[in-house]
């Protein structure tokens, strides 16, 4: 009886993909990141919300703008690594 050679198990991946939208407030010629998810309508809803609490408390209007981000993570030993890391990013 023949022996089956056993299956290669799969490739660790080299890298990892995190996509991902950035809500910021513009602060003079910076940005300050307030919060991020991976759902573009979550960042959409804090934008509303953040500019309805300003308004409903008697603040000015924040300058606020949503990124989309893209990063590729390199990863040893499972973890992702920031060194060798590449970001997109372009305001949407």
């Amino acid at each position: 009886m023949a022996t089956k050679p056993a299956a290669a198990a799969p490739a660790a991946p080299k890298s990892e993909t995190v996509h991902e939208y950035v809500l910021h407030r513009r602060d003079g010629d910076d940005s300050v990141p307030l919060m991020s998810d991976q759902d573009l309508d979550v960042a959409k809803a804090a934008k509303i919300e953040a500019i309805r609490d300003a308004a409903k408390n008697g603040r000015a209007r924040p300058d606020l703008f949503i990124v989309d981000r893209k990063c590729v993570y390199p990863l040893r030993n499972g973890k992702r690594q920031a060194q060798g890391s590449t970001c997109d990013e372009s305001e949407v």
